[in-house]
């Protein structure tokens, strides 16, 4: 476990498809990914055991880590900026059925979710107002 009095955190980009395969989706991403699978393939485990069932969508993942930085929403830049993502995937993706997910994952004494939705991101453009997170431990 990380020292508390330093600021750490996650971000996690995911990518999910309902029919596209993943080498298909790896192409237009230019690093490698840290969980993934493709539809139709077995569920295992993470230590590599086969259950009962084939993956019904294709996804992509990828973790960042942040150590002692605080400035959440340049990192978040930084982590999209680092997937290299080929011109017109996003779009392409969504249009198809894609979904992108930026988590960010932040370390304290309590777990809690939530995500912004495209919708919420709409009202924040349409009324200019910004968006902030703060932590307090």
């Amino acid at each position: 476990m990380a020292d508390s009095s330093i600021a750490y955190f996650n971000i996690r980009c995911l990518i999910r498809h309902p029919h596209l395969k993943l080498n298909l989706i790896a192409k237009q991403i230019g690093c490698k990914p840290d969980l993934f699978w493709s539809i139709g393939e077995r569920v295992m485990t993470p230590a590599g055991k086969l259950l009962d069932g084939v993956r019904h969508d294709t996804l992509w993942s990828k973790y960042f880590s942040f150590i002692g930085r605080t400035d959440l929403f340049n990192c978040v830049d930084e982590a999209i900026n680092s997937l290299n993502l080929c011109e017109g995937f996003v779009a392409n993706m969504k249009e198809t059925g894609g979904s992108f997910l930026i988590t960010v994952d932040i370390f304290g004494s309590n777990n809690f979710g939530d995500v912004v939705s495209s919708y919420n991101v709409k009202r924040f453009v349409e009324t200019g107002f910004d968006f902030g997170i703060e932590v307090f431990r």
